[in-house]
């Protein structure tokens, strides 16, 4: 890939934004569940959600969703996977609250179709875990700084 293209693919700019964004975690609280504030029982609209939506209807406009590229047994553990937590919905003491940390786990799942439509060699799919891994390092330094 020349470095002509690389900024013209809207997908791939898409894809790093996500990858950056993903170790940041910069968030919107939506509204807290119960009473008085607790993260885990909280809603938050993350970026990185906003961005893999975007980058999910772009795969899926530009037809670049290659479910014979995956293997069958990965697509049917993944599938039972995300139906065994469907289902867990309905045991759950907060239905609401369950159904979207569901929606945000199918999200995540949907990085299987989104990664083969994307990353197509292995010297980028080593630059985007080198990112990640730069942006996480560089998080965790903020966040010592900022607890110390």
């Amino acid at each position: 890939m020349t470095p002509r293209n690389f900024f013209s693919n809207r997908l791939l700019l898409l894809f790093w934004l996500f990858i950056f964004s993903v170790p940041i975690g910069t968030r919107l609280f939506l509204y807290q569940h119960l009473a008085g504030f607790h993260e885990y029982e909280a809603v938050f609209l993350y970026a990185s959600d906003f961005i893999l939506l975007l980058l999910l209807l772009l795969i899926v406009l530009q037809k670049k969703v290659q479910p014979g590229a995956l293997s069958k047994p990965l697509l049917f553990f993944l599938g039972l996977f995300i139906f065994c937590a469907g289902v867990s919905i309905a045991f759950s003491t907060a239905p609401a609250l369950s159904l979207l940390v569901f929606i945000k786990l199918a999200l995540a799942a949907s990085l299987v179709l989104v990664v083969p439509a994307v990353i197509s060699t292995r010297k980028l799919f080593q630059w985007a875990l080198g990112l990640m891994v730069a942006v996480c390092v560089f998080q965790a330094g903020v966040g010592i700084y900022q607890f110390s």
